[in-house]
């Protein structure tokens, strides 16, 4: 007997409407709201904390798709957005948490990620995120922007990194270097 499509065969049930994407630890793959993300954050935190690891979380949006020569383009953000989930999934290690956001924007946690190699990665994910998606009949330029923060003495909690990535999304300015490891960070 063939079990019917409409119900799952085991475990959470996904809520109804369209497929939503998360974090690829999510059990269903739900779209986290500003609480829950929060909870992620903190979650790796006190990993982070028990094993005296870095932690870098990365705030990033699609600011606009426009054509080739400069153009907006409407109607195109969700085959871009889709697209741009893949590719920062694919730029990304196993132990790193990428969560798709509400609307344009996406966070990334990476566990272990030093204070001074966190703005090289920042901007290998600018790179890679940005530029020329080859959706649908013409090819759309992608402008993303990418703010980052890194645990240290000044930013100890998830809303402090969460306010400060995404305070240097909105400034377009790079990462300013911690003034100090955290406390319970080992050297």
């Amino acid at each position: 007997m063939l079990h019917p499509p409409a119900l799952p065969l085991s475990g959470h049930r996904a809520p109804e409407g369209p497929p939503l994407e998360g974090s690829r630890s999510s059990p269903a793959g739900i779209e986290p709201g500003q609480a829950e993300f929060l909870a992620v954050i903190e979650r790796h935190l006190s990993q982070c904390r028990r094993y005296g690891q870095p932690l870098a979380v990365l705030s990033i949006g699609i600011e606009g798709v426009g054509t080739l020569d400069g153009r907006p383009v409407d109607g195109m953000e969700s085959a871009v957005s889709h697209e741009l989930w893949n590719r920062l999934r694919a730029r990304t290690r196993a132990k790193d948490s990428v969560v798709r956001l509400a609307g344009l924007e996406y966070g990334v946690l990476l566990p272990g990620c030093r204070p001074k190699d966190a703005p090289g990665t920042r901007q290998r994910l600018a790179l890679t995120l940005g530029g020329v998606y080859a959706l649908g009949s013409d090819p759309v330029i992608t402008r993303v922007s990418i703010g980052l923060a890194s645990l240290c003495a000044d930013i100890d909690n998830a809303a402090g990194l969460w306010a400060a990535a995404l305070e240097a999304r909105a400034d377009g300015r790079p990462p300013a270097a911690p003034t100090a490891p955290a406390a319970n960070l080992r050297r």
